[in-house]
């Protein structure tokens, strides 16, 4: 019994090297905030154990306001999960992810070595869970930046992992005009912040402006405040239009007791259940307090304004939020075209930062720079805008047509996971 005790805990830990690879992972960065590490006392309340929240260093009041965007906007929420599942996913959902195409950029077959090499880091460095956080940091914050755990302890030195780093305490240091390295600071002023060498850390940034990205919701903060500041007018007019209170008038000569007495009497009768009678001595009456109906229409539509700015922003169609009283005209298929490049816009800047990684691994495997440079291409599934080009692909894959692969496009995913051919 004793020796099947002690042979259950080797097992799961071969199962678990069999899975995630043999190697420790020790990341020189914090995937928790370091400022909030920093101010800890115990270890209690460094609460490790609890979700990594963002905790702003850099463009504090501005990084305040987006974080509570992305945590508590449900339109923002909604906006990200799906361009999030959309840049990785084919037309039809049955394709997802992204891998290294088997053609270069000159559509030459890639170097083989080149191709299993950078295929089998895309595996092992940037799973489909890690691009996702990254696409949601990227929409979100504008930037994300992900630390790679390189070992150089064995002879076939490669890239281990990739953690995802705090947005906002990561420092992009340019001296002039040259990255020199990135720093994780506790506060703006941090003399011992984390650094790192450039090679270390991917810094994906979406609609670049200078140094940093911007956020997909930096011209929406103010419409934030906005909407919230609707929401709670229109729930606090309701609450007071909605209730219409009974209004119990006394006889002219009611004296306080009396009026007491009334009032216990009748609270009684509600405890009970509800009062459909009530009797009140001569000169008393009871009236509703209002009699006319309450109307939340304008502040419904301002609310909706607010609402319909946020989604407007996103650059994803309405309906995608339920909402279903504004529409694009359909005219030559140019809405889903213009998705389409949408998509496709953010899966360039996602590349940058793959391809980043890929180099990387391949340098540090000694092959020489010509056989890779500007070659890889990286596949994502094919986001077809026509309806009746998705009808020719149906006919396509059921060898009723003769052009197969002029239509079918490329079907792609990522890691090792196959596609349904």
């Amino acid at each position: 019994m004793q020796a099947q005790k002690r042979g259950r805990p080797n097992l799961l830990t071969r199962i678990w090297r069999t899975l995630w690879g043999g190697v420790t992972r020790a990341f020189r960065g914090r995937q928790n905030s370091a400022s909030q590490w920093a101010n800890s006392v115990t270890i209690e309340a460094r609460n490790y154990d609890l979700e990594i929240t963002e905790l702003p260093v850099r463009d504090t009041s501005k990084a305040r306001e987006l974080i509570e965007i992305r945590e508590h906007c449900a339109e923002a929420g909604t906006a990200v999960m799906r361009l999030s599942g959309d840049v990785f996913s084919s037309s039809d959902g049955d394709d997802y992810g992204v891998i290294v195409s088997e053609l270069a950029v000159d559509e030459s077959a890639l170097d083989p070595e080149v191709l299993d090499i950078s295929r089998a880091c895309l595996r092992r460095v940037l799973p489909l869970s890690t691009l996702k956080m990254a696409v949601d940091r990227l929409l979100s914050y504008g930037d994300a930046f992900g630390e790679l755990q390189i070992d150089f302890r064995t002879s076939s030195r490669e890239i281990v992992g990739l953690q995802m780093l705090p947005t906002w305490e990561i420092f992009r240091v340019v001296e002039g005009g040259n990255l020199t390295r990135f720093e994780q600071r506790r506060f703006l002023q941090d003399r011992n912040a984390i650094a790192f060498h450039p090679v270390e850390i991917v810094h994906w940034r979406f609609q670049l402006d200078h140094l940093y990205g911007r956020s997909l919701w930096m011209q929406s903060i103010e419409d934030w405040v906005n909407f919230k500041q609707s929401i709670n007018n229109y729930i606090r007019a309701g609450n007071e239009i909605g209730v219409n209170p009974w209004v119990h008038t006394m006889p002219e000569n009611t004296t306080a007791q009396d009026a007491n007495t009334y009032r216990r009497n009748h609270e009684d009768r509600l405890k009970k259940g509800i009062a459909t009678n009530l009797y009140v001595n001569y000169g008393g009456s009871i009236a509703k307090a209002a009699n006319n109906d309450p109307d939340l229409s304008a502040l419904e539509d301002q609310v909706k304004l607010f609402r319909d700015r946020l989604i407007a922003r996103s650059g994803l169609p309405a309906w995608m939020f339920n909402v279903f009283h504004q529409g694009a005209m359909n005219l030559a298929e140019q809405p889903s075209l213009a998705y389409a490049r949408y998509v496709n816009g953010i899966r360039g800047v996602l590349s940058e930062g793959i391809k980043q990684v890929l180099h990387t691994e391949l340098a540090l495997k000694g092959i020489p720079e010509e056989r890779w440079k500007d070659q890889i291409v990286l596949a994502y599934p094919k986001i077809y805008s026509s309806v009746h080009l998705g009808q020719e692909i149906e006919v396509a894959e059921s060898d009723e047509h003769p052009d197969t692969e002029s239509k079918s496009g490329l079907r792609v995913v990522g890691g090792s996971h196959a596609v349904r051919p």
